[in-house]
């Protein structure tokens, strides 16, 4: 494994956080179309940790709860791909460890990934404003 590939992997690793940390504000409005905060719904995976699939039951359990459900997928499913490039860079930089073919996908992921993290917050931020 060569030097780039590492640094590859732990730039990747880094933006993970920083896209989750740009993306709170889009949680924040999943929650509220649910009719949660988001302390009942960390709560609400802590008391079901150790279920099988406990994703699925909080999932249901948002749902069940929601006034408007297709208005609250709709949201998660914005929430999911927000966070998603992150994950995915990650992943292809894990697997660019042993293959070059990935070199160019990463370089340009490199920069866009950081592109996208800044548009999502400041979305939010506009967002927050607006809203206020």
């Amino acid at each position: 494994m060569n030097e780039k590939a590492w640094i590859q992997i732990i730039y990747f690793f880094f933006m993970i956080p920083m896209n989750w940390f740009s993306c709170q504000w889009i949680w924040t409005l999943v929650c509220r179309a649910a009719g949660v905060t988001r302390q009942e719904v960390r709560k609400y995976r802590i008391e079901n940790h150790q279920e099988i699939h406990p994703q699925r039951k909080v999932y249901d359990w948002l749902v069940n709860k929601s006034e408007n459900p297709k208005q609250f997928k709709k949201l998660l499913s914005i929430y999911r791909i927000c966070t998603m490039p992150s994950l995915i860079c990650f992943s292809l930089a894990i697997i660019g460890c042993f293959t070059h073919a990935l070199d160019t996908i990463l370089d340009n992921a490199s920069i866009i990934m950081p592109m996208i993290i800044v548009a999502v917050a400041f979305v939010g931020a506009l967002y927050n404003r607006i809203t206020k």
